[in-house]
């Protein structure tokens, strides 16, 4: 593994390209999110002159030229004295890129997401050339009251920084995303305390699929639209207030997942569940539309930055999926539902909440491995089955402990996705169950025992704010493989058997009354 590889899942919340990923088309953007905020002066050069780190200029305007009109990533300064950056240099060869423009998402003023885009392509139309990544400790947080300390502050000199790999693949990406699951699903009904979650085929770009709603100009009565003005939601007029909350890309860029921010009762654990604007005793509805990037041309999806919804690539989004270059009006005009309801924005997309809560936490059905397993090779799965649609976002605070410890602890960080026969990907499956994939860094298999210890908590919640529920899962007296048994609802003897008085929690696949610590600290 590379130096500071542990820091996925810490410090660093998720990139793409992946790790080991081989297929990277020759335009790609490489996208870094961090958990804590950064500081943007200390990497980024205000190439576009207007004071904000991360942005372009002349966005439309057909003389747009990405190297002089956007702000662009500051080199690191080797030596004593010098400051350690990001760098993207050959795999092979060592050398660096020649350099690359920033654009940066931002959250409430703050910016825990970054976009580079290299001056040149990358790669070879010729032959497959590997890069590597390094986030180095001269990364600063966003935080100035504690004097913006390094990202990687607490880690171990060496390791204080990020290092992954990916290999080019010799043709540029020209396909457009498509959406390919939306929730809640188009013209249903669900209760009020509900996420709402759009999914792609494709890593997306987040510099305009992220943020908080506010009032439009120029939009309908009762519309309101995402910074950027790529997204836009309409809602019903029994209901006078904008959904407070914010939406991030998450599930490696491929899932727009908007988390309500108003509290209106409590899960299973005490936590906090949100809701959407619903009156008291009636149903709301609601109707999404989604903006399409600008493409430069009629013949190309290539398209202009923040001009609306696209791939890591900058590929626009396909909204009617006929893989035709459909330009719609730019800027829109008039009232949104009006006049966008046009190829290639995605519309159509309406569904109703009502005045009730889903208080039904989820549990894990299955797992991979399953508890107990042995002869675990570096690259084999590990996964696990979630009785219910999830909140993607809380995925994220998987952990996993290892014993004896390691000098760099696993990475890992979610996918959502189960992958069909026919090599589709579909994010839930037909008894409502869901799949995520943990990416890791390969297992240790270089010492004579290393046991690995997956840490699922309450702080993993369903797409209703239910907090998972640890008294319910596969039962490790009856695993006859290193993958679990399926504890669920037509199963129920597979399950880890708890009783809610006396041990109301599963360690390791057997009832236990031990506290999380506990149990972690008797496995070791």
């Amino acid at each position: 593994n590379f130096y500071g590889s542990g820091s996925l899942g810490t410090v660093i919340k998720d990139h793409y390209p992946n790790r080991d990923q081989i297929d990277v088309p020759l335009n790609t953007k490489i996208i870094i999110s961090f958990r804590p905020a950064v500081s943007t002066t200390f990497f980024i050069t205000d190439t576009s002159g207007n004071g904000i780190l991360g942005d372009c200029k002349n966005i439309g305007d057909s003389n747009f030229v990405w190297q002089t009109d956007c702000d662009t990533l500051k080199p690191s300064i080797p030596g004593p004295g010098g400051v350690d950056l990001i760098d993207i240099k050959r795999g092979d060869t060592g050398a660096l890129i020649r350099g690359a423009n920033v654009l940066a998402s931002y959250e409430n003023g703050k910016v825990y997401t970054i976009v580079i885009r290299p001056f040149d392509y990358l790669g070879s139309d010729t032959e497959k050339i590997p890069y590597t990544v390094r986030i180095g400790k001269g990364v600063l947080t966003d935080d100035p009251a504690n004097g913006n300390k390094s990202v990687f502050e607490g880690f171990p000199s060496g390791r204080d920084c990020y290092e992954w790999n990916f290999t080019c693949d010799t043709k540029l990406d020209v396909t457009p995303p498509h959406v390919v699951d939306v929730f809640p699903a188009r013209t249903s009904t669900e209760a009020k305390n509900t996420a709402i979650q759009i999914t792609f085929d494709k890593a997306m770009d987040p510099t305009t699929v992220q943020g908080s709603f506010s009032d439009g100009t120029g939009a309908d009565a009762n519309a309101y639209i995402l910074n950027g003005s790529s997204v836009f939601i309409k809602k019903s007029t029994n209901i006078d207030t904008v959904p407070l909350g914010n939406f991030r890309l998450v599930n490696n860029y491929r899932t727009m997942e908007f988390a309500s921010s108003v509290i209106c009762g409590q899960n299973a654990c005490g936590g906090n569940v949100y809701c959407m604007p619903v009156a008291d005793g009636a149903i709301a509805s609601y109707e999404l539309l989604l903006r399409a990037g600008r493409a430069f041309s009629a013949t190309s999806f290539e398209a202009m930055p923040f001009s609306g919804v696209m791939d890591a690539s900058g590929n626009a989004l396909d909204g009617d999926a006929d893989g035709q270059v459909d330009r719609a009006t730019y800027p829109p005009l008039g009232a949104v539902f009006d006049t966008q309801k046009v190829p290639d924005n995605y519309f159509g997309w309406t569904f109703a909440l009502e005045d009730r809560l889903d208080l039904v936490p989820p549990f894990i059905n299955n797992t991979t491995p399953g508890p107990n397993a042995t002869f675990v090779l570096p690259n084999d799965e590990w996964s696990m089955v979630f009785s219910k649609r999830m909140l993607n976002g809380s995925l994220y605070e998987i952990g996993i402990s290892v014993s004896p410890a390691t000098i760099d602890p696993p990475c890992r960080s979610p996918r959502v996705g189960d992958v069909q026969p026919d090599g589709t990907v579909v994010s839930v499956r037909a008894d409502g169950s869901q799949k995520v994939l943990m990416s890791h860094c390969g297992f240790v298999t270089n010492q004579t025992r290393i046991y690995y210890i997956p840490i699922v908590d309450s702080r993993v919640q369903d797409a209703h704010y239910n907090c998972l529920y640890p008294g319910k899962g596969p039962n490790a007296l009856i695993q006859n493989s290193n993958n679990s048994v399926v504890c669920d609802s037509a199963n129920p003897t597979n399950c880890c058997a708890v009783d809610n008085n006396t041990n109301p929690f599963c360690c390791n696949g057997l009832a236990s009354n031990d506290s999380r610590q506990t149990c972690l600290d008797k496995l070791k």
